[in-house]
């Protein structure tokens, strides 16, 4: 049985997401939700799943599983995403810097405190 492609991502992430064996990304709901409502429910469901990872252009690099997948607030953000992020448990720092982000990459998207972000977590499959 085919896996579908579950990511698609730079050339460092698809390193990254090998040497460390995890990769979580996370961005806001309503800007996934205004791309396909039905996404999250679907990824959602997809937990515990392997899918194929490729890169920007569609070549498949690698496989991952994923191994959680939630809904968090920036205000209040799971300590899962945090630590998946990198931040240990510096929920500040981790507010700051993917607030700094948004804004950089994303200017037309306000983070509040209740903004919900959906988040996902992936393990690297051998």
């Amino acid at each position: 049985m085919a896996n579908s492609i579950g990511l698609y991502l730079g050339e460092f992430e698809i390193q990254n997401l090998i040497a460390t064996g995890r990769l979580t990304s996370c961005e806001p709901k309503l800007r996934i939700d205004g791309i396909d409502s039905s996404f999250i429910k679907n990824r959602m469901r997809s937990v515990g799943k392997v899918f194929d990872v490729a890169d920007e252009d569609g070549n498949i690099k690698t496989k991952a599983k994923l191994a959680d997948s939630f809904i968090t607030t920036f205000g209040n953000p799971d300590p899962k995403m945090v630590s998946g992020l990198g931040f240990g448990s510096d929920v500040q720092a981790c507010k700051e810097q993917y607030s700094a982000f948004w804004k950089e990459n994303f200017p037309e998207v306000s983070l509040t405190d209740s903004t919900e972000l959906f988040v996902s977590i992936w393990e690297h499959v051998q």
